[in-house]
């Protein structure tokens, strides 16, 4: 699930159908600590852009997020998300945009960031031929 917190969704001006107040009493995210932050409502087909890839996904809304945005599954899938893991902890993401014709890398995790073997340079975007 992907999960967009209503201030992010209000700052960047993105629309979203507010749910329907018997549903908000009843469904939502259980955070960490137990607690159960309703839907506020839900954004259809929010583009993304991450370099030169740009993929449409939907968010659920809800008010109290930690971050701004969390991707979900949903957006792994449209996006065709390659993970690739060494032994010092870091994750490198590739994404492909609708076509398969343009990609994006970058790194998602990195705790060891001047370690020698994590200075190899991240591609933005280059374009694929078939």
């Amino acid at each position: 699930m992907n999960l967009l917190r209503v201030s992010a969704a209000n700052a960047l001006k993105i629309p979203y159908e507010e749910a329907n107040p018997d549903i908000t009493n009843r469904e939502g995210v259980i955070s960490a600590n137990g607690s159960m932050d309703p839907f506020i409502g839900t954004a259809w087909d929010v583009p993304l852009k991450i370099g030169q890839v740009t993929t449409n996904t939907h968010f659920w809304i809800i008010k109290n997020l930690t971050r701004s945005a969390i991707l979900g599954a949903p957006w792994c899938a449209s996006s065709r998300l390659g993970l690739q893991y060494n032994v010092f902890g870091r994750v490198t993401c590739r994404i492909l945009d609708p076509t398969g014709k343009r990609n994006a890398t970058f790194i998602a995790s990195d705790p060891a960031p001047h370690h020698p073997k994590n200075m190899a340079r991240v591609d933005d975007g280059e374009d694929l031929e078939n």
